[in-house]
C-alpha cells in the first residue's frame, strides 16, 4: 500500500560508475524510505543530469528526521534517535551509502522534518552531456585505487585552473577546482580527494598556509599534495610535507606523472596487505570492506567467532580487526586463541568495537592488541592509515 514512482529525466541513458555499489547504494535508500512510510504513503525515485553530474533523490511522505538528528545519522556506528519512531535510518546503511557515494567523488544529502517525509539525494559526478560515458579513464584501479578519483585543485587564477583541469580529465581524474585558500581545506576534508594539486599565491589563505594545516589535521595529513607554482620554492615545499613540487608552466605529462607517482607512493603502503574482520554485524563488515578496499587491503571477513582463528591461521593476515560484542565466541575468547597458537601469536591484533572497557577489560587485552578503536567515535581513513602502521608487510603476511 505505497505508491512507488520512478521519475528519469529523457537522455539519461549511461553513466559511468559501480554498479554492484550503485545498485547498493539505492537499495538503501529504498528500503528505509518504505520502511518509514506508513500504508497509502508515496515514494519517488527521480534522477536526471547537473551539468555533468548525475543526480539522484529518494523521496518519501513517511515520518520524517529531526534536524538534530540530520547529520549524525551518516556518521559510523552513530545510532542515537535513528531506530526511534520520530526518525529513520538503518544503522550503518547510511554510513554505508555515505562511503560508497564519496568514493565516487559524490556527496549525499538530506532534506527532511518530522512529520513531512524526507528526501535524499546524491550526486555521482563527471558524466558527459546526454548520458553517454566517458571513454574508460587510462589510469588504472591499481594507480590510484578507484575509477573515479577526485583531485582537489586550489587555484584562484582561471586560465591555470583550467589547464591543470583539462589535463587532470584527460587523465581520467575529477578534478575538483577551488579558488579561495579558505575553502581549499573544507574541499579537501569534504571531498578526502586522491592528491591535492596546491598553488601558493591564494586569496584568504595561501598555499603554505593550507599546507601547513593539512598536514596537522590527522584526518586528511595523509592526503599527497603537489604544489604547481610560480614560486621556486621546492625546498620549503618539501619541508611543509608536499609530496611533489612543479614550478609552472607545467605540461601536461609531469602534472599528470607527478599526481599518479604520489597517489601510488600513499596507496602503496596498504597494496598487496590482506586483513581478517571479524564482527557478527554484516554492515560493519561492509563499511571496513568499502574503506580498505579502494586503498589495496584484500580484505576477509568472518561473522562468527568461532570461525575467524581458523581463518586468521589459514590466511595468515597481515592484521587482524575484531569485535569483542559477539555471541557465543567472543572477541575476548578469538583474542585469546589467537595468542596461544604458535602460528596466528605473532600476527597484530586491533580491537574495533561499541564495548566501554573496564579496567579487567584492559588488563586482558593488555600486551595482546595493538590499539582499540571505538565505534562511538571512529574515523575511518584515521583507522586506516593506524592499520597500515601496525600491520606486516604484505611480503610476510601474504600466503
Amino acid at each position: 500500500r505505497i505508491e512507488l514512482t520512478l521519475d528519469v529525466a529523457p537522455g539519461l541513458e549511461v553513466i559511468r560508475a559501480d554498479e554492484l555499489r550503485l545498485r547498493q547504494v539505492l537499495l538503501n535508500l529504498l528500503s528505509n524510505a518504505v520502511k518509514f512510510t506508513q500504508d497509502d504513503g508515496r515514494v519517488t525515485v527521480a534522477a536526471w543530469l547537473d551539468g555533468s553530474d548525475l543526480l539522484v533523490t529518494v523521496t518519501d511522505t513517511g515520518v520524517g528526521i529531526p534536524q538534530t538528528d540530520q547529520e549524525r545519522i551518516f556518521d559510523s556506528f552513530q545510532q542515537g534517535g535513528r531506530f526511534m519512531v520520530s526518525s529513520e535510518g538503518t544503522g550503518l546503511g547510511l554510513t554505508v551509502t555515505k562511503r560508497i557515494v564519496q568514493l565516487h567523488g559524490g556527496r549525499i544529502w538530506v532534506t527532511s522534518a518530522p512529520g513531512l517525509g524526507s528526501s535524499f539525494g546524491f550526486s555521482i559526478p563527471g558524466q558527459t552531456e546526454g548520458g553517454a560515458a566517458r571513454e574508460a579513464p587510462d589510469i588504472t584501479d591499481a594507480d590510484l585505487g578507484d575509477p573515479r578519483p577526485a583531485v582537489v585543485v586550489v587555484e584562484d587564477d582561471e586560465r591555470s585552473a583550467e589547464l591543470v583541469a583539462l589535463h587532470l580529465t584527460a587523465a581520467g581524474l575529477r578534478p575538483v577546482v577551488i579558488r579561495d585558500g579558505r575553502d581549499g581545506i573544507d574541499a579537501v576534508r569534504t571531498l578526502r580527494p586522491v592528491a591535492v594539486v596546491l598553488d601558493i599565491k591564494l586569496p584568504g589563505m595561501s598555499g603554505w598556509e593550507i599546507l601547513h594545516a593539512m598536514k596537522s589535521d590527522p584526518e586528511i595529513a595523509g592526503t599527497p599534495v603537489v604544489i604547481v607554482s610560480v614560486l621556486p620554492e621546492r625546498g620549503k615545499g618539501f619541508a611543509l610535507g608536499a609530496a611533489d613540487y612543479l614550478v609552472k608552466p607545467v605540461d601536461r605529462d609531469d602534472l599528470v606523472t607527478s599526481v599518479r607517482r604520489v597517489v601510488a607512493d600513499a596507496t602503496s603502503r596498504a597494496a598487496g596487505r590482506t586483513i581478517v574482520v571479524v564482527d557478527d554485524d554484516p554492515m560493519a563488515l561492509e563499511l571496513v570492506r568499502v574503506t580498505l578496499e579502494p586503498q589495496g587491503w584484500s580484505v576477509r571477513v568472518c561473522e562468527r567467532g568461532a570461525d575467524a582463528v581458523e581463518l586468521v591461521a589459514s590466511t595468515q593476515p597481515s592484521v587482524v580487526l575484531v569485535d569483542l560484542l559477539m555471541p557465543e565466541t567472543d572477541g575476548f575468547a578469538v583474542i585469546d586463541a589467537l595468542a596461544g597458537r604458535d602460528d596466528t601469536a605473532d600476527i597484530p591484533v586491533v580491537v574495533l568495537t561499541a564495548k566501554s572497557l573496564d579496567v579487567a577489560d584492559r588488563e586482558r587485552l593488555d600486551g595482546r592488541i595493538k590499539f582499540v578503536a571505538s565505534k562511538s567515535a571512529l574515523d575511518l581513513d584515521v583507522l586506516a592509515q593506524r592499520l597500515v602502521r601496525v600491520s606486516r608487510p604484505a611480503a610476510s603476511g601474504a600466503t
